[in-house]
């Protein structure tokens, strides 16, 4: 929006606020995409927060058996879809709230489907959709199926020892 309007729209408030605890004994603070085996790299993770905080996040969530989009609908939702390419904000299947849309969130079935990640990725990219919705960690992240590999950085957890430091790398993003 900032881009957009030419300006900064609320210059008293800050586009990202990241925490992280950096009394943690486990992080790897150096620089050189080297962690040791049993450290977790600082860079990555902090890379991890700004691709959340870049719009790498929806708003779906799942309650009491009812899937919905009650805090509001991102631009990460416009993009994302069931197993046979129904958008999850297709109200007719999709009802907001619905049992639907809560088991589509949590059926391991999920994408993201824009050109760009497609055309980098050789097609859509699978979401976390667990059985069990973890608020925080489904939907807003990559399948585990990327654990391990470069394009791990949007998964749920980072393995230790693993460091990304060039998102370019981890191509299955939303750019």
């Amino acid at each position: 929006a900032n881009t957009l309007a030419g300006r900064d729209l609320f210059p008293s408030i800050s586009e990202i606020d990241i925490f992280i605890n950096s009394s943690n004994p486990s992080w790897y603070y150096g620089t050189d995409a080297a962690p040791p085996s049993n450290q977790f790299d600082f860079v990555s993770v902090a890379l991890h927060e700004l691709g959340h905080g870049l719009g790498f996040l929806g708003g779906m969530t799942v309650s009491d058996g009812l899937g919905n989009y009650n805090n509001g609908i991102f631009v990460y939702d416009q993009f994302t879809e069931d197993g046979v390419n129904q958008r999850l904000l297709n109200s007719t299947v999709y009802p907001n709230p619905s049992a639907q849309l809560a088991n589509a969130l949590t059926g391991g079935n999920i994408f993201f489907d824009s050109p760009p990640s497609n055309v980098a990725n050789g097609g859509r990219v699978p979401l976390n959709a667990p059985a069990t919705w973890a608020q925080g960690s489904s939907y807003a992240h990559l399948s585990d199926t990327y654990n391990g590999s470069a394009n791990d950085l949007m998964t749920q957890s980072i393995n230790p020892g693993l460091a990304i430091h060039d998102p370019e790398i981890g191509r299955a993003s939303c750019r």
